[in-house]
């Protein structure tokens, strides 16, 4: 039976989780005004998304780490403040560096949710915990519905800092209810002490940064550039040494040995490629709606108007994944994954032949939010189904990194696409840049829905695992009927 205590602190963790729409909201949508404010193109103003999914991506597996000993209150804490003072940096904010540094400083509040998570299940009653997943797992669902326009509204009244101040006084209420509401001691038995993986978090840095700066200074610098090619090269050793790194120590950062099950392998590959597609998709559509009528598209929307656009995504995702539910009932989920991506394919395709008109663009954003909530539904639960109890968190953290990840590889693809179009001397980029970025998600949504109906139609292979080799246990059945059934319930 849920005390109010356990009331109070389900509450701060949901709230919690809303941080990270909240913060995330100032990234795309805020992209053409600091581009205007600051003067400086908007491929160079991409950075103040791209900057915070980059840390977002290095940061989620550290704090996963860290959050399963024994402080994972002061963690949070930890991440909350780190969050609250990035807020008050770039609302500070005079120049576009300083911008960047706060945005950087914000990036931690991607690894929120799945440290909300691990706080539920650790300190609410064991028969509340699959609710309490549930309405985690849809905070940034529900919360970008309502950020971006309260976002929007916010930079149309004043200017673009005050939204900053917004994030900053969201972020210090969540930071005193967690002070409040979190127990300071752990219900369960005490975390085992492990070294954290400091060098596979370096190794995982430089190849992220390698990789993110050669896509998205290749158009500026020339893709055939001493620079990028450099860059390139040392993405490539960072990756291998990372890889090779994780898979010989005890306690890796991320457990890739979970990649060797199929369903874990699908749903994490769903995860990277559709995170890549859908941040592509979107950083293009939250630009082309605000720019001006001069440049002979595009339909001048305020950051209001930019931020209700973006409603049919989350009225989308939020039908589909209730239908997930129904269906899954009767469905294995690996052969309802495809269609996600597929849904996404069909959105960027559209959009690329018509976006001339804004009905257009909110049916392909219906669309879009289709395929989001179908796959978000999927993923976690073939994860559930795959996963022993003890070790959903990791699994899911790793999910979350590739989601991550993804996301910064897209962000700084439309970012590397636009500046390619973008005259010398100008500030916007001419319409064929957005169809290109359109067209270039749709083909990858495309090449992703084959790899995932090819891997739905392989057999799993016998005795595998998902974590770190353990060996199959008696009960890999009933906990996966178990997991199954949970997962229906918690979904996004």
């Amino acid at each position: 039976m849920m005390t109010v205590r356990s009331r109070g602190l389900l509450m701060t963790l949901v709230y919690c989780g809303l941080c990270t729409s909240v913060v995330g909201s100032l990234g795309a949508l805020l992209i053409p005004t600091i581009a205007d404010s600051h003067d400086v193109p908007r491929g160079t103003a991409q950075w103040v998304l791209t900057a915070a999914l980059l840390v977002g991506a290095i940061a989620t597996p550290v704090l996963g780490a860290l959050c399963d000993r024994p402080y994972r209150r002061t963690v949070l804490l930890a991440t909350l403040a780190t969050v609250l003072a990035g807020s008050v940096v770039a609302a500070m904010a005079t120049s576009f560096p300083q911008l960047v540094v706060g945005r950087t400083m914000q990036g931690l509040t991607y690894g929120i949710i799945p440290m909300t998570m691990a706080t539920a299940r650790a300190h609410l009653p064991a028969e509340k915990v699959r609710g309490a997943v549930a309405a985690l797992s849809i905070t940034t669902v529900t919360g970008a519905g309502l950020s971006f326009p309260v976002t929007g509204l916010i930079v149309q009244i004043w200017e673009y800092h005050a939204a900053f101040w917004f994030a900053a006084g969201f972020t210090a209420l969540a930071l005193v209810g967690v002070a409040v509401a979190t127990p300071r001691r752990d219900r369960s038995r005490p975390a085992q002490r492990t070294r954290l993986d400091l060098a596979g978090a370096v190794l995982l840095a430089c190849a992220l940064t390698s990789l993110l700066l050669a896509v998205s200074q290749g158009g500026a610098w020339g893709w055939s550039s001493p620079a990028v090619i450099g860059l390139a090269v040392a993405a490539v050793l960072s990756f291998t040494a990372w890889t090779w790194h994780e898979l010989r120590i005890d306690n890796p950062l991320v457990q890739l040995r979970a990649f060797r099950h199929r369903d874990m392998a699908a749903a994490n590959i769903a995860a990277l490629g559709l995170g890549a597609m859908l941040f592509a998709g979107s950083s293009a559509v939250s630009q082309l709606v605000q720019t001006p009528v001069s440049a002979h598209y595009g339909f001048a929307l305020t950051l209001l108007g930019a931020g209700l656009a973006l409603l049919p995504t989350s009225i989308g995702s939020q039908l589909s994944n209730r239908l997930m539910r129904l269906v899954t009932r009767r469905l294995d989920p690996r052969l309802l994954l495809p269609l996600g991506p597929a849904l996404v394919g069909i959105d960027m395709a559209f959009l690329a032949l018509y976006h001339d008109e804004l009905w257009q663009v909110l049916v392909g954003l219906f669309l879009q939010g289709l395929g989001i909530g179908v796959t978000f539904g999927a993923m976690p639960m073939m994860i559930l189904a795959v996963v022993p109890e003890d070790q959903t968190g990791s699994a899911t953290a790793m999910n979350q990194v590739l989601r991550t990840l993804g996301g910064s590889i897209g962000s700084a693809g439309t970012g590397a696409l636009l500046a390619s179009a973008t005259p010398l001397g100008a500030l916007l980029p001419t319409e064929s840049g957005y169809t290109l970025t359109f067209v270039v998600a749709a083909a990858g949504c495309g090449a992703l829905v084959a790899l995932l109906v090819v891997m739905a139609l392989l057999p799993a292979a016998a005795g595998s695992t998902a974590i770190a080799g353990q060996p199959p246990t008696p009960s890999r059945s009933a906990s996966t009927s178990t997991s199954t059934s949970a997962c229906t319930s918690t979904s996004r």
